[in-house]
């Protein structure tokens, strides 16, 4: 598992690329533990890279999200396979997660209203 984080306006994006397992969990809760201490409560997840989530990986995602949740934030899904989606459809996680199928619509969803520069 590889994490690239990258700062879009007022999101945090991570880019997942690889099993999410137990090799990958300890990466993405590093990631979260050094990320939520700065200060960023919104992320956007990009499982596009991602291939396979073990229930390691799910609790990993959990308690990442639990940490940006405490901090006021949330934690939103992108560019999930249709296999990986079917599979949080199906397990009910996707009850507790916001899932957009790209990047940049979740960007677009979670964008603040009413910030309009130059009026």
């Amino acid at each position: 598992m590889e994490i690239e984080s990258t700062q879009h306006e007022h999101l945090q994006v991570m880019r997942l690329d690889g099993r999410l397992d137990e090799q990958g969990a300890p990466i993405l809760q590093a990631a979260f533990d050094e990320t939520v201490p700065r200060g960023v409560t919104q992320c956007v997840l990009d499982f596009a890279g991602v291939d396979y989530i073990s229930s390691v990986g799910i609790r990993a995602l959990l308690l990442g999200t639990k940490q940006l949740q405490e901090a006021g934030g949330k934690a939103v899904l992108a560019g999930l396979s249709p296999a990986l989606r079917q599979f949080f459809q199906m397990s009910g996680l996707s009850t507790i997660f916001t899932i957009h199928s790209s990047v940049e619509e979740a960007l677009d969803a979670n964008r603040p209203s009413g910030n309009v520069e130059g009026d």
